[in-house]
């Protein structure tokens, strides 16, 4: 025994490793967006951003998600940048290497101190109650007012060495230290006198870094190389000397609640914590990105920042989390088993067959084929009184005890998944492919075994987990066939799976609160839960996971679930009825670093701390050591876009005053597309803010809450409106008033009520002229109406008038008297000649009467039957010569009816009468001229003049004449037009006949 026991403590002592765990940081440099990697100041800004002053690289602009730089480019008088002071309005004074400078939200002012004649190197400002800055710099005491510099050094006579820090006490008490201790000047009753304080220890020369009132009153100071020290009565005595070496380089000083933090030049930060008198040291060991610390921050939200010479800058959300991984001394990050031992002692299993390691409060032990071990992959670590049971995938069985593993040969090689003891100190094992195992311990002697096999009877042989919370019953998780059930030895019918209504048959662990209700984590489903008591399901809201890839499931003391993912760890807090009220996302940004989880590695601790295996490392989960971020992200307007173009690139910037919530934006009608890119700055966890929106008068009701921080509106009609934007953080806390923002669209021209009157009025006249127009125009069409009705009554009577001229009795009587003479003469055949061209006149006149308008051809057809009946009357004593423009006859063309005739009728009863001295000859011609046809009818016969002087002919030519003037105005439409001209002829001065000229319309 004692041999064995001698070479494990060889072996042991051989597996020691340097131990240092990883607490709660998130570590920002270069690589992530940040300007220079040295960070003297920090501060916020009135968005909530956090400012970074750096050494060369200007000012990085951190938002919880994104860096971007201000330096010379921008406006910044310089890169060297020191240090931060904030005005009552959050505008932010500048230290810089060569002056100050001044950001008003929108633009920088630079004051460089010419009257000081050199580089100035600011590395505090303090503002008094009159607004004047008090500048620690490398000349010495400064004053800034009224846009001037004023060494204070030089008007106390001190010597100009650099002033390493100041600060304005209540009583108008300015303290201010240098290479050479503390001094005090009192800036409300003049300056022209210091006083030093002076030192309760031998050195006369201490530098002095940083100053703070704490919370009791006291001042202290964080020396340079001299720890720290309380001013006190007048006088500098040593502070915290029993914890904080006396040769401590000090950089600054932060207090916060019951704790004190020290930013020290080559150790890190101390917290010592005034409660339990104890200091704690936050280095590299931990996390921190870089032992040397120029800047303690605390933000509103209640993290902590580091700024850091050469690291960059370190965030401490608290000790929830504690993570060990390669650096910490293991022998690799997958950790595929944990458990641990009541006496503090940690066992874990880790990937790529590096056997099993142990921690301790203060050490680290790998145990492989080189001490005892053997190089395989650890899937579960269970204790048995001091001893521990070690599964592993395809080695079987190993029991460690007495310091000696020994391997179990009577199971074989198993592929172990799980292990199980009982209250009654039974062993089960759960295996991949060969079921599952239980070893009888025989006089609780773990090297004789009662061992069962349940194989052929379970509903799957491929068992991933055993629950043995309950008396007499195993529960087991098979890979692909739901949940199955042994009950005292036997295996039973009770069964969870797809059939009896669980999500999925991918099960991975089963968990029993203590109401009774089983939770069963699955590989694609996420969880499913049953009432044992009550036999039936429990509705659980998967949808509010990110993942529904349950690796890990813990129910804790109050029974709440703690889920394992491949997104992270998930708090999930129930009410009685199981459903979620809040649920708990940690992610890295949360510093749940190792962010994956592995199958089933996962240890409950007494203390309600968790052991959580991740594919990157151990993380111990301490819930009772987490806070609530109560602050909700400060919200407020990026970017407005006009079509998607930034409104700062169009003619409307001027518009614009700021992003702020107190301002209107005026838009014409027609850029009435817009959208906001905001931001909820919560810089702690960027990724842990989600949002969202309203417009009012526009939308009915918020967004659906989402990550997205940018939303579009198109086509907004004109009118008043409020962008309301909400977000909450990484703890579901939102902002109780929605930051609001007003956009007015105006209205166009047409629509504003001084053009609606004009419109209105305009459209009541030019109704009023519509109205007026149509009824006169009404009026008017009666009484054209009226008038073509009279016209046509008139025309119809002139026609009738016509029609009795052309049935002139005379003419028919004389026609028929000269066709009966022929009959009388026997000359039978040509009166039946005569007698059917006059029968045919009669009917073409009686024919013409009927119409208004008749073909020209017919027109001149019953002119020649006329003109053949007269010749034949008056024995053919004159000629007749018709002339027609060929286009008339081709064309359809209509002439008013009975028009003609008259006058060719006076021409030959009139004209011709008694005409003895030459032959008489009728001339009828008819062409057209433009929209109208020509009628010209010229005779030889005696004239008028002659003709009136033998005889009255008045009566009948005048009525001819009369009524077809009237009929051609009337069917010109012109009462007043002379559509009829009568020429007499001359020869030699004599009446030589008489011409006729018709104008005539034609259709």
């Amino acid at each position: 025994m004692f041999p064995r026991l001698f070479l494990f403590v060889i072996l042991l002592a051989a597996a020691f490793a340097g131990f240092s765990q990883k607490i709660q940081f998130k570590n920002l440099n270069v690589k992530d967006g940040l300007a220079q990697s040295q960070v003297y100041d920090m501060t916020t800004d009135a968005k909530g951003q956090l400012w970074m002053a750096t050494r060369g690289g200007g000012i990085s602009i951190y938002d919880g998600l994104t860096f971007k730089t201000l330096n010379h480019k921008n406006g910044l008088s310089n890169d060297f940048v020191y240090c931060f002071a904030k005005d009552k309005y959050q505008n932010i004074w500048i230290g810089a290497n060569d002056g100050l400078n001044y950001y008003d939200g929108r633009k920088i002012t630079k004051y460089y101190p010419s009257n000081i004649g050199e580089q100035i190197w600011i590395q505090k400002i303090a503002v008094d109650k009159r607004k004047r800055l008090w500048l620690a710099s490398k000349v010495g005491l400064v004053k800034f007012e009224d846009g001037k510099f004023e060494n204070i050094t030089e008007k106390l006579h001190l010597q100009k060495i650099v002033c390493n820090t100041v600060f304005i006490d209540k009583d108008s008490l300015l303290y201010f230290g240098n290479d050479f201790g503390l001094f005090r000047i009192n800036i409300q009753a003049g300056y022209d006198k210091s006083f030093k304080v002076p030192y309760g220890i031998t050195n006369p020369s201490i530098s002095v870094t940083s100053l703070l009132r704490n919370s009791k009153g006291e001042l202290i100071a964080g020396t340079f190389g001299y720890g720290l020290f309380k001013v006190e009565n007048d006088r500098m005595y040593r502070y915290l000397d029993t914890v904080i070496s006396t040769k401590e380089k000090v950089l600054d000083l932060y207090e916060d609640k019951q704790s004190l933090y020290i930013a020290t030049l080559e150790n890190g930060v101390f917290i010592y914590n005034f409660q339990n008198k104890k200091l704690e040291t936050i280095d590299e060991r931990k996390g921190l990105s870089n032992n040397h610390v120029r800047k303690i921050f605390k933000d509103r939200s209640g993290n902590f920042w580091f700024g850091t010479s050469g690291g960059g800058i370190s965030n401490f959300g608290g000790q929830m989390f504690a993570h060990f991984d390669r650096q910490s001394g293991f022998p690799d990050n997958f950790v595929y088993a944990v458990f641990q031992r009541n006496d503090g002692e940690t066992w874990l299993g880790v990937g790529n067959n590096k056997g099993l390691v142990r921690m301790t409060s203060d050490s680290i032990a790998v145990f492989n084929a080189s001490n005892g071990f053997i190089n395989t992959k650890v899937k579960s670590i269970k204790p048995y009184n001091s001893a521990l049971l070690i599964g592993t995938e395809g080695e079987g069985l190993y029991i460690f005890q007495d310091s000696v593993f020994r391997f179990v040969a009577e199971l074989g090689r198993q592929f172990i998944k799980d292990i199980e003891v009982t209250a009654a100190g039974d062993i089960w094992l759960a295996t991949a492919g060969n079921g599952i195992y239980r070893l009888k311990p025989q006089n609780n002697n773990l090297t004789d075994f009662d061992i069962r096999q349940f194989v052929d009877h379970i509903i799957n042989p491929r068992v991933q987990y055993l629950n043995t919370q309950l008396p007499g019953k195993v529960f087991y998780c098979t890979e692909n066939q739901g949940v199955g059930l042994i009950e005292n030895e036997r295996e039973s019918a009770f069964r969870l799976n797809t059939s009896t209504g669980i999500l999925s048959n991918l099960t991975r662990s089963i968990v029993i609160s203590n109401d009774g209700i089983a939770w069963i984590a699955t590989s694609d489903k996420g969880i499913s839960a049953y009432d044992l008591r009550k036999n039936k399901l429990v509705e659980f809201d998967n949808s509010q996971l990110p993942s529904l890839n349950i690796y890990i499931l813990q129910v804790d003391k109050s029974g709440n679930l703690i889920l394992g993912t491949e997104k992270g760890l998930e708090h999930v807090f129930l009410d009685k009825q199981h459903n979620i009220i809040r649920l708990k996302h940690y992610g890295k940004g949360e510093g749940f670093l190792g962010i994956e989880t592995c199958l089933n590695a996962v240890c409950a601790n007494a203390d309600g701390s968790y052991w959580i295996g991740t594919i990157d490392g151990l993380t111990l989960y301490n819930p009772s050591k987490g806070s609530t971020n109560n602050a909700a992200p400060l919200l407020s307007l990026s970017d407005i876009k006009l079509f998607y173009n930034p409104i700062e690139n169009t003619s409307f910037k001027n518009l614009l005053k700021s992003f702020s919530a107190k301002d209107t934006l005026t838009l014409p009608y027609n850029q009435n597309h817009l959208t906001f890119d905001f931001m909820g700055v919560n810089i702690g966890n960027g990724d842990g803010v989600m949002y969202k929106w309203k417009l009012e008068n526009f939308d009915a009701d918020w967004s659906p809450v989402s990550a997205q921080h940018s939303v579009t509106y198109s086509n907004l009609p004109p009118g008043e409106y409020d962008l309301l934007i909400n977000a909450s953080n990484e703890d579901g806390i939102w902002n109780a008033k929605p930051f609001q923002y007003h956009i007015i669209i105006k209205k166009p021209f047409w629509q504003e009520w001084w053009f609606i009157i004009i419109v209105s009025l305009l459209g009541v006249f030019i109704a009023y002229r519509i109205v007026h127009w149509r009824i006169k125009s009404i009026k008017e069409d009666a009484a054209e109406k009226q008038h073509e009705l009279q016209m046509e009554n008139q025309l119809q009577s002139l026609e009738h008038k016509a029609l009795r001229l052309q049935m002139n009795p005379h003419f028919i009587f004389n026609a028929l008297n000269s066709i009966q003479s022929q009959i009388g003469n026997n000359n039978d055949q040509e009166a039946r000649y005569y007698m059917a061209k006059f029968g045919k006149l009669m009917r073409q006149i009686l024919k013409h009467s009927e119409q208004a308008w008749i073909d020209i051809n017919e027109e001149l057809e019953m002119i020649e039957n006329y003109i053949l009946i007269e010749q034949f009357c008056n024995n053919k004593q004159f000629d007749f010569e018709l002339n027609v423009e060929p286009v008339l006859l081709q064309e359809e063309y209509k002439i008013p009816s009975m028009i003609i005739q008259p006058f060719i009728e006076n021409a030959i009863k009139h004209g011709f009468k008694n005409l003895q001295d030459r032959r008489a000859r009728l001339k009828l011609d008819i062409k057209s001229e433009g929209n109208e046809i020509i009628c010209i009818i010229e005779d030889n016969g005696k004239g008028r003049d002659t003709e009136a002087k033998q005889q009255d002919t008045s009566g009948h030519q005048s009525m001819a004449i009369g009524i077809t003037r009237k009929r051609l105005q009337i069917l010109h439409h012109n009462d007043n037009g002379e559509f009829i001209t009568i020429v007499d002829l001359k020869s030699e001065g004599k009446p030589a006949g008489t011409l006729v000229k018709l104008i005539l319309p034609f259709q």
